[in-house]
């Protein structure tokens, strides 16, 4: 039974000694801000890969079997595409060519790598605002924008600005904002008929581009998409797969997430982060039992029963958790501003991933207790008054 008294013992014992207080609050924010780097890391390797995806107005997505990632996909023939807007349901068929080639400011040393993309600037698949704004700039000769999310070391880049691609002079007429990720540094959107100037191997000994990086199927109004996904596989070759937006969102999470190193190498990195936190808060919890331990034998004393106690030390715990863990939230969200900023990566502090973070400070903080606790129960209070 508990005693008649509504004294919170648990904030008591956590707040009677701020100096204590204050290094307790440190150590768990720091455990805390450590796993939301490792979260943060880890959903921005992999929404970065999905980026693209999402900016382009298509309800199906037509790519090759050989490809793994979107960030090298494998080109497949063109003529996938005009099979496809013969399917009922298929309003627009449209390309989207990708490729890797180098960036040089003139007059100026080193080369870096930057992703070109290319559509049909006539063409309504793109949800950008800017290309929108530009589409009659795009269609000029030798033009294209530059992502402003690019790394800083292409340069400071501005609309009118003279550059050189694929050997190749480029003027930039606009600007647009896609964001990197964890294998391209920059982009460029330029026209498909620019973009076969620059890579001129692309064409075929007609003059045309015939192969496709990725297809984008846009539907008509209130048709089902998985019929249409259905009717599509079936008429085009079997080196090709048809694939909602959703699962192409999936996919590229599951292969970074799965098949490459880095995203076990944040997952690695939040569980030692909450080990590290379960040792920081045992350090916390143990000292304070021991400080308060002829207090706990007087409860004892006095009719607490085991339960009652370890009640005690484990509201301690959550109330030390939480405690640490509001003003982590706070200097998360400066964190990830900065880090997207300088990285172009999405780094976004979403309700689910900081309520993830939450419930493993929580669970470190109460595993912490429990540990801590035995000490407590262990205690007889005539030895202690002895």
């Amino acid at each position: 039974m508990w005693p008649a008294t509504h004294t919170p013992l648990a904030w008591l014992n956590l707040t009677h000694n701020k100096r204590r207080l204050a290094v307790s609050v440190a150590g768990v924010l720091g455990t805390v801000l450590m796993m939301f780097m490792q979260v943060g890391f880890r959903n921005a390797l992999l929404d970065g890969q999905t980026v693209l995806i999402e900016r382009l107005r298509t309800d199906l997505v037509v790519l090759s079997k050989q490809t793994r990632t979107l960030a090298s996909p494998t080109a497949f023939s063109r003529r996938c595409l005009s099979q496809a807007l013969a399917v009922a349901g298929v309003v627009a068929a449209q390309p989207l060519y990708s490729a890797v080639t180098t960036w040089k400011k003139p007059h100026e040393h080193g080369a870096h790598a930057i992703r070109v993309l290319a559509v049909d600037p006539t063409a309504a698949v793109l949800l950008f605002p800017e290309p929108e704004r530009d589409r009659e700039a795009l269609q000029w000769a030798d033009t294209a924008l530059f992502d402003v999310q690019s790394k800083s070391y292409y340069g400071k880049v501005a609309p009118g600005m003279q550059t050189e691609l694929a050997r190749r002079t480029l003027r930039i007429v606009g600007l647009f904002t896609l964001g990197t990720d964890f294998v391209q540094d920059g982009n460029l959107l330029m026209s498909d008929r620019n973009f076969g100037k620059f890579f001129p191997y692309r064409l075929s000994t007609e003059g045309a581009l015939r192969r496709v990086d990725i297809g984008l199927l846009q539907l008509a109004a209130g048709v089902d998409p998985l019929s249409v996904q259905r009717a599509v596989g079936q008429v085009v070759p079997a080196d090709v797969v048809v694939l909602t937006k959703a699962q192409v969102r999936a996919q590229e999470r599951a292969y970074w997430q799965n098949s490459t190193p880095i995203g076990f190498v944040f997952t690695l990195g939040t569980a030692v982060g909450f080990v590290i936190g379960v040792m920081i808060c045992y350090q916390i919890l143990f000292t304070d039992v021991m400080d308060h331990l002829p207090q706990f034998a007087t409860l004892k004393a006095i009719g607490y029963t085991h339960w009652q106690l370890i009640a005690v030390v484990l509201q301690e715990a959550f109330l030390l958790a939480c405690v640490g863990f509001l003003p982590g939230v706070g200097l998360t969200h400066v964190l990830y501003t900065v880090l997207a900023g300088l990285t172009g990566l999405p780094f976004f502090l979403t309700i689910w991933r900081g309520g993830l973070v939450l419930l493993l400070a929580i669970a470190l903080a109460l595993v912490a207790g429990i540990t801590a606790v035995r000490k407590v129960l262990a205690t007889d209070s005539a030895e202690v008054f002895a």
